[in-house]
């Protein structure tokens, strides 16, 4: 293919999950009408006023972002991916993200749930996904900038879609399906 892919490693996900980092964690199995699950979506007032600075398709700027994305964080699928025995208690994605190296040396950080809800199984489907539809989350200078971004879209772009669509958490499709292997 000629494009070194580098994704995400596992080690920072399970980080992400022993901080408590809402990605990870799945109330009331994923029932997305249930208090819990609202609670899980609800935006802080903190991120409220910075979710106001936001377009749909999410920052227009940020430390090292080259080139906002363009996929629109309003309508995103909600994955609920089942309890396993290397992640016992599920999890949910509305954004999972792949980040690609691009030959001029930037970083593309790329949705691994595709607007149909179906996720991504590694690093190559996502970036044949981005080359099909040219959805892409931000482009970034570094590395650690990308990761930071991602991390930040996975934490909070449940609360900014619930925060833009009046208060309801909306997703565009709800699906269920199995956490791709890190």
């Amino acid at each position: 293919m000629g494009v070194p892919i580098i994704g995400i490693q596992a080690a920072q996900r399970a980080q992400a999950l022993q901080s408590g980092s809402q990605d990870f964690r799945t109330p009331s199995n994923g029932n997305i009408d249930s208090p819990e699950m609202q609670q899980f979506f609800s935006p802080t007032p903190q991120y409220i006023q910075y979710f106001s600075l936001w377009q749909n398709t999410g920052p227009q700027s940020g430390i090292g972002m080259l080139v906002p994305g363009n996929t629109d964080l309003t309508r995103r699928p909600l994955v609920i991916h089942s309890a396993t025995k290397e992640n016992p208690e599920g999890g949910v994605s509305t954004i999972y993200s792949y980040t690609i190296k691009t030959p001029d040396n930037k970083w593309l950080v790329v949705p691994g749930v595709t607007k149909e809800g179906r996720m991504l199984k590694s690093e190559d489907e996502a970036f044949d996904y981005y080359r099909q539809t040219g959805e892409h989350l931000g482009l970034f200078n570094t590395l650690k900038n990308s990761d930071i971004h991602a991390n930040l879209l996975h934490e909070k772009a449940g609360a900014f879609q619930r925060w833009k669509n009046g208060g309801k958490y909306n997703p565009s499709i709800v699906r269920h399906e199995a956490m791709p292997a890190e």
